[in-house]
């Protein structure tokens, strides 16, 4: 360990500061790596700005489905209900159940970014 300190030491490596979290989501909690950087400070300021930009792919999963009991209070709810479950499928039964409540799920969330996204700003405009 020592030659490691010296080594870093010798190189004027420093540690990176952190911001944020100490922990990053995806799929488990894993910990955020620490690095060490090598950044000529200018001789008349001991700040000097930094923007490291690291790339990876990211892979954004749907997020999952959550049915709100407030979409049933909703004007139009019934007739959604209604019009998605007289939807025809063709297979067995659960193949049309399948086909039935996936249809459900893309109504209610056009029914919820309709009618109640931005609660807050439409709380604001009718002050």
């Amino acid at each position: 360990m020592t030659n490691f300190n010296d080594c870093v030491r010798d190189v004027c490596l420093v540690g990176h500061s952190h911001v944020g979290s100490l922990y990053t989501w995806s799929k488990n909690w894993k910990e955020n790596g620490m690095c060490l950087i090598n950044v000529p400070i200018p001789s008349d300021s001991d700040y000097c700005p930094l923007n490291v930009t690291l790339e990876e792919e990211l892979i954004r999963e749907p997020k999952p489905f959550k049915y709100q009991a407030f979409w049933a209070n909703h004007e139009e709810y019934g007739s959604i209900l209604e019009d998605v479950w007289n939807q025809k499928h063709d297979g067995n039964g659960m193949d049309v159940l399948y086909c039935k409540l996936k249809s459900m799920r893309s109504a209610l969330r056009k029914l919820n970014a309709e009618s109640f996204s931005h609660i807050s700003s439409r709380v604001e405009r009718r002050k």
